[in-house]
């Protein structure tokens, strides 16, 4: 009997709309670091620049709440998800006896297609490609206990944490300088590139951040939480009965997580020249701070849904998750058209405060247009292609059977 696609009735709300809150998230950070170099996003704002003392309160306010709130938080919680739909696909096709691994193969495959066009066209911090990857990883280990499954994601959290450390070692002793340098120039290029230079710059530097994001602490954490993820599914902790267990975790876990951010927050604004020690010290709270708080974000979201609460928001968020594939993609398209030069051109032009007004607007549209299409569709255009192409072979009969 050959594997079938999951129906509407099947889903799991709670996924979809932790799925479109995670969206929101991605498409604030993505729009940050597009908005102006990544060494600026990153960095607080620069003072001296700004026309007055209010703009700078502002601006830095925004940055806080990008760094504190956005960054990696909701990849991790992506991650989480595609690690919990793997373990439900898997259990699934073998309540209904079907082959599973043909279908999944598939699956990742053309995931990883669409991931290397999506990096190569049109934005080069692509998360796709490496998930394909990370999937087929975490598929091997698809039968492993929850316990298993949560202690293999230790040692790749472990290891992130340890890069960022070593990083923050050599940004102190200014061995990264010529790098960080050569980094800025390469960058600057793209937002200014015709279309045509932007199809030879933009492979180029997708190369580059597969190949950065693997030094990081960034494809560390991809894989742990993905384990952490399938390993959440397998205890069955994201279900309606385990409300209390989601409020309490939620609750616990966003006042640490605020806390550890706020003084990361706190300390980079506060300290010019921090010594080693409190270098390291500000890492250490903002890899496991960024951790907490996105496990945080996922058990308030969870109690909501399960509590009823804000029940026309969720509903609004999970037609975004419904559609979060193609809804991902037409992001990428906007901040090409917002701040690439064949566009807007608006690269550097718009405040951090503007960047985060006016795409949580476009996302509000998003939502809107997303309600709209699954009133007539049953999923986005994107994810309908990737059903077909993973489908594809397969009868309606073998699919209804």
């Amino acid at each position: 009997m050959a594997a079938t696609p999951t129906e509407t009735t099947e889903r799991l709300e709670g996924l979809d709309i932790l799925r479109g809150f995670a969206l929101y998230g991605v498409f604030l950070t993505n729009a940050m670091v597009s908005s102006r170099s990544l060494e600026e996003a990153v960095a607080p704002p620069d003072l001296q620049n700004l026309a007055d003392a209010s703009q700078g309160i502002s601006e830095t306010i925004a940055w806080a709440i990008f760094d504190g709130l956005l960054v990696t938080k909701f990849v991790a919680i992506f991650s989480l998800l595609f690690g919990m739909g793997l373990v439900l696909q898997n259990e699934r096709a073998e309540t209904k006896r079907q082959p599973f691994a043909p279908i999944y193969r598939r699956r990742l495959t053309i995931l990883a297609v669409i991931g290397v066009l999506h990096g190569c066209l049109l934005f080069e911090g692509d998360i796709l490609l490496v998930y394909s990857i990370v999937a087929a990883v975490l598929f091997c280990f698809r039968n492993l206990s929850a316990r298993a499954l949560f202690g293999m994601s230790l040692f790749p959290l472990m290891l992130g944490l340890f890069l960022a450390l070593a990083w923050t070692l050599l940004e102190h002793l200014d061995q990264a300088s010529e790098y960080a340098e050569s980094d800025s120039w390469f960058k600057s290029m793209l937002p200014s590139a015709t279309f045509l230079e932007m199809l030879m710059i933009r492979p180029m530097e997708f190369l580059g951040w597969l190949f950065l994001s693997s030094l990081l602490s960034f494809n560390c954490r991809v894989v742990a939480f993905f384990f952490m993820g399938a390993a959440i599914m397998k205890c069955g902790w994201i279900k309606p009965q385990f409300v209390n267990w989601q409020r309490n975790v939620g609750l616990v876990c966003l006042a640490i997580g605020l806390t550890m951010e706020g003084l990361s927050v706190y300390w980079t604004l506060s300290i010019e020249s921090p010594s080693l020690g409190l270098s390291l010290l500000r890492t250490v709270l903002d890899e496991l701070g960024s951790v907490i708080l996105s496990f945080g974000y996922m058990g308030i979201v969870l109690w909501s849904v399960h509590r009823n609460l804000l029940t026309r928001l969720t509903r609004c968020l999970a037609a975004v998750g419904r559609t979060a594939l193609t809804n991902y993609l037409l992001q990428s398209v906007i901040l090409n058209v917002v701040f690439m030069a064949f566009g807007l051109g608006l690269h550097h032009q718009l405040s951090r405060v503007q960047v985060l007004v006016w795409f949580s607007l476009i996302f509000v549209a998003q939502i809107i247009i997303s309600t709209l299409w699954l009133s007539y569709f049953k999923m986005g255009p994107i994810e309908k292609l990737w059903r077909a192409q993973t489908y594809r072979g397969v009868t309606k009969t073998e699919r209804s059977s």
